[in-house]
């Protein structure tokens, strides 16, 4: 099941309550304050489901809600990001739909501008209506900073295999004389398509911002077989890690070596000459000063 369907099924109608009979906690007799969370109007969730929900989930919940009660709103920017399913680094505080409103609903940021203006609008399962993957990524580049500009311009490569690095390079450069543009020109010289994580992409945004120029997925031969590693600063033989899998939220960080296969991973490149620096998350989201630190005792800078 999508989890556009699995969060629509936890958002009622108060007046419907539950499809095909009533339920005490979404009637209007049964409601209480602690029982639900109000998404907007007429739309409800229980507040413990709620609340096991991350910031992106409960935004796409909301988007959801809305709707249900909008005249065919279009979705744009980094609200149309979450729906197409790319990764970003934060959630906008309102809803971000198409059009020149806004005084009507404090819950919506109403947007113009030309690429958006110029969008293929979709309609994605659940009758959803948003602006193309290229256009929200655009919009998305334009109003982040150049770190989570990255992450999102590097997971559309990632979610939308057809299209190619040149499409969307030649998409962001297109951008002209506008709030954002110089941030999208930076990116579109900077993206990769061959990040495997949002970790990655931080990790390697880290070391350019050091001056330095990893290898991304270099292969090093051991005899115990050939690894891949998602950052390489081959000149100084050091492999570069992020501690963690990163999700939406920021991970909680765990040991580079946890697992046995791990340790006999890492202990394997260690016998061939190279040395390893581990970031955490917060490091390289937060911290660029520990990101420099770490590669100086390595004496890499």
């Amino acid at each position: 099941m999508e989890k556009h369907e699995i969060l629509s099924n936890k958002i009622k109608n108060i007046k419907t309550g539950l499809s095909g009979g009533s339920d005490p906690q979404f009637s209007h007799g049964g409601l209480r304050g602690g029982d639900t969370v109000r998404l907007t109007q007429g739309q409800y969730m229980s507040a413990p489901e709620w609340a096991e929900l991350n910031p992106t989930d409960k935004h796409l919940a909301r988007i959801i809600a809305h709707a249900r009660v909008l005249r065919d709103p279009v979705f744009s920017h980094r609200s149309a990001a979450i729906i197409h399913g790319i990764q970003t680094l934060s959630v906008p505080d309102k809803l971000q739909v198409l059009g020149s409103g806004g005084a009507t609903n404090s819950g919506l940021q109403y947007r113009q501008d030309e690429p958006s203006h110029r969008a293929t609008i979709l309609t994605v399962p659940g009758g959803l209506r948003v602006v193309d993957p290229v256009t929200a990524t655009i919009g998305s580049v334009r109003d982040t900073d150049f770190a989570e500009a990255m992450v999102i311009a590097e997971s559309t490569l990632r979610s939308f295999p057809e299209l190619t690095h040149t499409e969307l390079h030649d998409s962001l450069m297109a951008v002209r004389r506008s709030r954002g543009s110089k941030n999208a020109h930076r990116v579109a010289a900077a993206m990769s398509p061959l990040s495997a994580s949002s970790a990655e992409t931080l990790a390697r945004v880290a070391l350019l911002n050091l001056g330095l120029e990893p290898v991304q997925q270099y292969q090093v031969s051991t005899p115990l077989q050939t690894f891949r590693v998602g950052a390489a600063l081959v000149e100084h033989g050091v492999v570069v890690e992020v501690v963690g899998a990163p999700g939406h939220a920021p991970p909680q960080d765990v040991s580079p070596q946890d697992t046995p296969a791990q340790k006999a991973r890492e202990e394997a490149i260690r016998g061939e000459g190279w040395d390893f620096v581990h970031l955490t998350w917060a490091d390289v989201r937060y911290r660029p000063d520990a990101v420099e630190r770490k590669l100086r005792r390595k004496g890499v800078i």
